[in-house]
């Protein structure tokens, strides 16, 4: 392997300033691509790649050239438009762009030129190219005649599992666990799930390259399991090929494993297990059996290069986080502005819709799409609002301001999980780590294919069961079905038909199952209402049918009326809310279950949304964790009075109103949210020196909110969510306090 600790440190300067001019003029050209679609910025891109990688290989930086090679291959394959994902492809020859001068620079200071720092890098640019993956070749070597102890052990025992079955009976729970590890649902239990499949089958497995494979599969979901190894693009790709291995055995046999075994896929797996610093004992059996310490050279350095490269990289994307949450909050205050002190003027607008538009774009280039569409969607409606002179009303102002709100508590929460942990809202990708749409696309349509064939399956067991009621004990297998069938959906994060099937399952559990009474020809009718929806909704995610809507209303109403009604919970109310447009919001605010978000003045309107759908436990749950802030706040309010200097209370303080902040959100409650988003504001200021903590009238502020508060939550208690007190006048005191000056200009 090639190093450059002989590399002049003269020549290395040079090489630096050298690459950073070109990396500029590249950055530009990507940035205008990305902006209007200029295909000619690419081959000023790819040309200055090209420049680069020349420079590299003069003074044999084996590490950047290898980087500004794959980099040049990405920007031609754009050139050429044979890129179907051109938006993670700009992405990540922007990480590209940002990772190649760290790694000069630390060249720069002695650390060793070891190409296989970058390979997460070179194998994400490999990855948009749908290129084969990295890891062997010149960067990694082992011996894949390596055999599993325990395969010695019993090699003279005969065969008594069939792996096709196991493998059949198996995958639809590893493609749904593997898609909620994408999603980031509950991680730990869903990769807890793929260790158990990958452990059956490495059971039931009888041939030698068979039972390697899982062997090694399970010692990268050990490894991610105990957060040893980043979820990368790389190791996404490579948990969803041994699905396809899986797959494989199911369709020809156990045989094929052996006959052509997947040595790629091995060894990329080796590849991650050895990066891991996982204590676990199969990462531990794997490593000594492999020899993986010595096939990944010189450890130590290799380990403090990439956490350096990481560390880089991490710290920028949470800087940039910042600088958007900043420039909503200036936002935020140009919309105060102008609904105040300009009478919603539209003239006034210009400058806040400008602001949207470069909020949407930066979120688009870090990988945000839901967050991004839902920026720019304020931002049209800004726009349409300047070009007719429509004047703002509060209700518009606060709808954008809603909208706001949420990106912004959606970004702390990424700041918090860590910045590789970007996440798309209900996009299901994350900007730093993301995997390919496309990838992403199979992975939903084989789990969506697997779901559609054990809904088949019990269609005909309940078919069956019309024509001839006497086959009750045929209906025992239908509750396994559906309830595979519900997993799936709801690991999909489709909620709401996960809902729709397991009341049809429990409609057949409690009425024809347990009191073995054939249903009525209407109950029959209703019941295949409900399944036929969900078969629709599925087709949909095939591409096979179209809008799975009304399907789903029926269905709902269907099982309503066998009494096993489907509630849509509180957060799904709350977050319709957050995604309606603009216009839909004045459309939908002469239903009853929608009311203003915001009271003004002695307006009864209420501090919550008034929808008698929002769950009870839901209230409960807000009513408990409102309560336990509110004292909080009471008590570290009066610390902090006697006590201005100490940032510690202030900073308890913060987190308590982000938490009331969040929790009002998810019954609905956007004015509660509002005003604790805009108190939270303030008090981070405070917390930075921006404003002083001395002024007096903060803690006025704070007393008087922490009373709103506390009446709010007792009418909450008693089922009041229809009337509340006014909250606008606290969030105008905090907006003055925020910036006085620029008020005051104004």
């Amino acid at each position: 392997m090639n190093q450059s600790a002989q590399i002049d440190p003269r020549t290395l300067l040079w090489i630096k300033q050298e690459v950073a001019e070109s990396l500029t003029a590249v950055r530009q050209a990507l940035e205008l691509f990305d902006e209007h679609n200029d295909a000619g910025q690419l081959p000023v891109c790819a040309d200055g790649l090209d420049k680069i990688r020349g420079a590299l290989e003069m003074v044999e930086i084996a590490g950047g050239v290898s980087l500004a090679r794959e980099m040049h291959g990405v920007a031609l394959a754009l050139a050429a438009d044979t890129i179907e994902l051109k938006k993670d492809a700009v992405e990540v020859l922007m990480r590209g762009t940002i990772q190649l001068p760290a790694y000069l620079e630390h060249l720069y200071h002695g650390s060793p030129d070891v190409p296989l720092v970058l390979l997460p890098i070179l194998n994400d640019l490999r990855a948009v190219q749908n290129k084969q993956l990295l890891t062997e070749g010149a960067f990694f070597f082992t011996d894949l005649a390596v055999r599993k102890p325990s395969l010695i052990d019993r090699s003279g025992e005969a065969a008594t599992w069939d792996l096709p079955t196991m493998a059949k009976k198996l995958r639809p729970a590893y493609l749904a666990a593997l898609l909620g590890v994408f999603r980031n649902l509950d991680p730990t239990k869903n990769l807890k799930v793929l260790a158990t499949v990958i452990l059956n089958l490495e059971q039931t497995a009888t041939l030698e390259k068979s039972e390697q494979l899982w062997w090694v599969s399970a010692g990268v979901v050990h490894a991610l399991h105990d957060k040893a190894l980043e979820l990368s693009v790389a190791v996404k790709l490579l948990l969803g090929r041994i699905d396809r291995q899986i797959k494989r055995v199911i369709d020809t046999g156990e045989m094929a494993l052996q006959i052509e075994p997947p040595e790629e896929l091995v060894k990329n797996l080796l590849y991650y297990v050895a990066r891991s610093t996982s204590r676990s004992a199969r990462v531990m059996e794997l490593k000594t059996a492999f020899k993986l310490e010595q096939a990944i050279p010189e450890s130590g350095a290799l380990s403090d290069a990439r956490d350096q490269l990481l560390g880089f990289d991490a710290n920028l994307m949470a800087n940039v986080s910042e600088q958007i949450k900043e420039e909503m909050l200036r936002i935020k205050d140009e919309l105060d502005i102008a609904i105040h002190a300009n009478k919603g003027d539209p003239a006034s607008l210009t400058p806040v819709h400008e602001r949207l538009r470069t909020v949407a774009d930066t979120l688009e280039i870090l990988g945000l799409q839901h967050l991004a569409r839902l920026a720019r969607s304020q931002q049209e409606f800004l726009v349409g609002s300047i070009k007719r002179r429509v004047v703002l009303k509060d209700n518009d102002v606060m709808h954008v301001a809603g909208a706001l709100l949420y990106i912004e508590s959606s970004l702390h929460d990424l700041s918090v999980q860590g910045g590789a942990e970007f996440l798309q809202g209900n996009d299901h990708e994350t900007a730093g780590t993301q995997m390919p749409e496309a990838e992403f696309r199979q992975l939903v349509k084989l789990a969506a294919s697997e779901a559609l064939l054990d809904l088949a399956k019990a269609k005909d067991i309940f078919t069956r069961y019309v024509f001839d009621p006497t086959q009750l004990d045929a209906l025992q297998d239908v509750p396994e079905l559906l309830n595979i069938v519900r997993g799936v959906l709801a690991m999909l994060a489709h909620e709401r038909p996960a809902r729709i099937v397991a009341g049809t399952l429990h409609y057949l559990e409690a009425e024809i199952l347990a009191k073995k009474i054939a249903p009525t020809e209407r109950a029959l009718e209703l019941v295949a209402n409900a399944v036929g929806a969900i078969e629709y909704f599925l087709e949909s995610l095939l591409e096979k049918a179209v809008a799975p809507e009304p399907g789903l209303e029926l269905a709902e109403r269907s099982l309503a009326e066998l009494g096993y009604a489907v509630r849509r919970s509180g957060k799904e109310v709350a977050a319709a809310l957050f995604e309606a447009s603009p216009a839909s919001s004045k459309a939908a605010a002469n239903a009853k279950s929608v009311v203003s978000l915001v009271n003004r003045g002695t307006s009864a309107a209420p501090a919550v949304v008034a929808d008698t759908r929002v769950d009870e436990e839901l209230i409960a749950v807000f009513s408990a964790e409102a309560d336990d802030e509110l004292a909080a706040i009471s008590l570290h309010l009066e610390k902090w009075r006697a006590n201005r200097d100490d940032k510690e209370i202030l900073g308890t303080l913060i987190r308590s109103f982000h938490t009331l902040k969040g929790a009002g959100r998810i019954i609905g409650a956007t004015s509660v949210g509002v005003l604790a988003w805009s108190v939270e504001e303030l008090l981070r200021r405070v917390l930075d020196g921006r404003v002083p903590a001395n002024n007096n009238k903060v803690i006025d502020l704070l007393e008087q909110t922490l009373a709103a508060f506390s009446l709010i939550v007792t009418q909450i208690k008693l089922g009041n969510l229809s009337s509340g007190p006014s909250v606008q006048a606290l969030i105008d005191m905090a907006r003055d306090l925020r910036q006085p000056a620029q008020m005051a200009s104004n």
